[in-house]
Formats: structure tokens, C-alpha cells, sequence
């Protein structure tokens, strides 16, 4: 247990701070496992938002934000379109996923 006053007060906002992160997180699970229940645009774009939430509050890196919605987007457009999307070129491919989801 800590002794000095400052470290009181230290453990006080640390025990704040990880309620407001665990609620973060949660968020975040749920969205994630409502999205995959059913797979709407909608839904994509809830996780899109609670990823960018978490990493903005340091729950999550931005990299794996940013890696997290690739792969909910990649099996978004695989259950929703079929049909392969993929080129030889990355670039090209990005766009295209973009535009397909865009369309959808």
C-alpha cells in the first residue's frame, strides 16, 4: 500500500483511469463480436470507431488498430463479395478494397 499522499492520490487516478479503459476495452470486444455475429456495414463501421477510440486513449497501438481493421474489413468484403479483389500490384489492391466497401 502506498505511503506518502502523492502516492495515494497516484493510486486514486490509477484506479480511474483503468475503469475508463476497461470500459474502452469492452466496448470495443463487443463491437468487434457483434460485427462478426452479422456483418453489416454498419457494424464496420462501430468497430472502426471503437478501434480508433481505443487507440486515441493508448488501450491498443495504432498499428494494430490499424492491422485489426484491415482484417475485419478483408473478411467484411469475403462474405459480402465473393468474388476476388486482389492484383499483383498492393496499391491497386488497396484501393479496390476501399471502393468495394464504398459500394457496398
Amino acid at each position: 500500500m502506498p505511503v506518502t499522499i502523492s502516492a495515494k492520490k497516484k493510486l486514486r487516478a490509477d484506479l480511474g483511469k483503468q475503469k475508463v479503459n476497461r470500459a474502452a476495452e469492452r466496448a470495443l470486444k463487443l463491437a468487434v463480436k457483434n460485427f462478426k455475429a452479422n456483418l453489416a456495414k454498419e457494424g464496420l463501421k462501430n468497430v472502426y470507431s471503437a478501434l480508433d477510440t481505443a487507440a486515441k486513449k493508448g488501450i491498443i497501438s495504432r498499428k494494430g488498430a490499424a492491422r485489426k481493421k484491415s482484417n475485419l474489413a478483408n473478411l467484411f468484403l469475403k462474405k459480402a463479395r465473393p468474388e476476388k479483389i486482389e492484383t499483383k500490384n498492393p496499391k491497386k489492391a488497396i484501393r479496390r478494397k476501399k471502393a468495394a466497401i464504398r459500394k457496398l
